[in-house]
């Protein structure tokens, strides 16, 4: 009877090491949405511009660790800069170098992107809060909110209200149905959680 009861205990154990190392690994990715910008103000009705964004890196679904994507994000072919200043063994000169951006999701799908950036005259970067993206269960449409927008010509950034990135649709009422689908999902989950 002994015996029997370390079997079980040794089978339980196996499963659920073998359980946590399937729920803990990354999976690789790279994903393409087209979509559509807007700007959601009076002034700026009408304006929209399509928009390519792209995910390449590595993300994990958790049940017990939760959501999580480490990579590069794409906009338009231009990456998201994340910068780490290196300094060579002489301690001479320095080379600045994109490096992954991490980003957490919260149980209802929301995550903050955050970037470090170095302007030419600083030694410290500067901390971007770029905006919340938000995703939908399977990571196959994204709401991407965006509070800086990184124009690609040099690193200049422009803050805007209310610019906002639906993907993957195809014209402006797509997006703003895909926005308000999504928002409504995350304001539900919040609620939800907060019972």
């Amino acid at each position: 009877m002994k015996h029997f009861s370390w079997f079980i205990v040794g089978i339980s154990l196996l499963a659920i090491l073998t359980i946590l190392f399937f729920d803990f690994t990354f999976r690789k990715v790279d994903i393409t949405f087209n979509g559509i910008l807007y700007i959601n103000n009076d002034e700026l009705i009408d304006y929209q511009e399509e928009q390519e964004i792209r995910f390449v890196g590595k993300y994990r679904d958790s049940m017990f660790f939760g959501k999580y994507f480490r990579g590069l994000i794409y906009q338009n072919g231009f990456a998201l800069p994340n910068q780490v200043k290196k300094v060579d063994e002489n301690g001479e000169s320095m080379t600045i170098t994109n490096e992954s951006i991490n980003i957490v999701f919260d149980k209802c799908n929301k995550g903050e992107v955050k970037i470090r950036y170095y302007h030419e005259y600083n030694d410290r970067p500067e901390i971007h809060y770029v905006g919340d993206l938000y995703i939908n269960d399977d990571f196959t449409s994204i709401v991407f909110d965006i509070k800086s927008l990184y124009t690609g010509t040099g690193y200049s950034w422009y803050s805007s209200g209310d610019t906002v990135i639906c993907a993957p649709v195809d014209s402006k009422d797509e997006a703003k149905q895909l926005f308000n689908e999504v928002i409504s999902t995350y304001e539900n989950c919040i609620e939800n959680t907060d019972k």
